[in-house]
């Protein structure tokens, strides 16, 4: 990835990763589409991020999907797992409207 990228999307999605780092796994119920909010929630609270990297982003004119690899604690049988989000621009300013993951 470019170094010099601007950088913007990825600082919105982040503010979610540090928020699940954090133990606060009900940020992302807005996120999430469908009836799996209480099923990301519950496994964000059982395997809470410890870590992340960007594995792949593709923008366009005012949106961007970036895709995390993520190292879990709590036991998590696995290696890195992907994590999605999707982001807007709107105003001016980068924001999550979406996330997945896989666990």
């Amino acid at each position: 990835m470019n170094p010099f990228r601007d950088r913007d999307p990825e600082k919105a999605a982040e503010r979610y990763l540090h928020a699940l780092a954090g133990g606060k796994p009900e940020v992302i119920r807005p996120l999430v589409r469908g009836e799996n909010g209480d099923h990301f929630v519950s496994r964000e609270l059982q395997y809470r991020i410890v870590s992340w990297r960007v594995g792949r982003r593709l923008d366009g004119l005012d949106n961007s999907f970036i895709m995390y690899w993520v190292k879990r604690g709590g036991g998590y049988p696995y290696g890195e797992e992907e994590v999605h989000f999707e982001v807007v621009k709107s105003n001016g300013r980068w924001s999550a409207v979406q996330f997945g993951a896989i666990y």
